[in-house]
């Protein structure tokens, strides 16, 4: 067989990500190129369990950056924050802070103005007052208006031909918790995976967990995951604690 893979190899990767084209005759010759690269390459529906990086939502080529560390923010927000210096720009908006892991913290470094973000709000959750922002792109917003053009006297109908065409007696809440369920374990497997493995570490340290199966903390992790009320929640915090304790 036959290909043209690109190879990125750490002396290339070392001298400012130079790409290295090399022609692979045979599938051993294949899997050497593979072997020695520094990107793993999964078959195409093993890769949500095999994630190990930060992404966008589900959407693995959109790669996370480590917008906390203070090289990454100068070096990737150099022009946008020279362009609101200069004047030419005098307003900003942040797509999906909740990807950040601290939205807090990164708002505080941006100059003062105006700024909006990106952000779902579930029900009747706030925007967090201690953020240094105008308010949100206008998701909730959006959601209020288009309930005029809703007829409340129809929700119970369309529950009624849902179920009848379903089968299903499950309600809202059921759904929506099912459905969760589903996209953890379809779509974040890999996500999940790392995060009940944290969780059965931090079990191990102690003396009323440690006995725990992972297979117990992992179905625990789940059922609490599916049961949040709200996008994102954000910990070391009262409103966190608060909300848990309501869940």
């Amino acid at each position: 067989m036959a290909a043209r893979p690109s190879v990125l190899r750490p002396e290339a990767a070392a001298c400012g990500w130079r790409r290295e084209f090399a022609v692979v005759e045979t599938e051993g010759a294949l899997d050497q190129v593979v072997s020695v690269s520094i990107i793993v390459w999964p078959f195409g529906g093993r890769l949500p369990m095999k994630i190990n990086y930060r992404r966008f939502f589900d959407i693995s080529d959109l790669i996370g950056l480590h917008a906390e560390r203070d090289e990454v923010f100068r070096a990737t927000h150099a022009y946008p924050l020279k362009l609101v210096e200069s004047g030419k720009v005098t307003g900003l908006r942040i797509d999906h802070i909740d990807g950040l892991l601290d939205p807090k913290s990164y708002l505080e470094r941006l100059p003062r103005g105006y700024v909006v973000v990106e952000k779902i709000l579930a029900g009747h959750e706030q925007l967090p007052c201690d953020w240094q922002t105008n308010g949100t792109t206008g998701y909730d917003f959006l959601n209020f208006v288009n309930g005029a053009f809703i007829d409340r006297e129809g929700f119970h109908q369309l529950v009624k031909t849902f179920s009848e065409f379903t089968g299903s007696a499950a309600n809202t809440t059921e759904i929506f918790r099912e459905r969760k369920r589903q996209v953890m374990k379809e779509l974040f497997g890999g996500e999940v995976n790392a995060l009940v493995h944290r969780l059965f570490q931090l079990a191990e340290e102690d003396r009323h967990a440690r006995d725990l199966a992972r297979t117990e903390l992992h179905d625990a992790f789940i059922s609490v995951t599916a049961c949040l009320p709200v996008y994102r929640t954000y910990s070391g915090t009262s409103r966190f604690q608060k909300r848990t304790a309501h869940t």
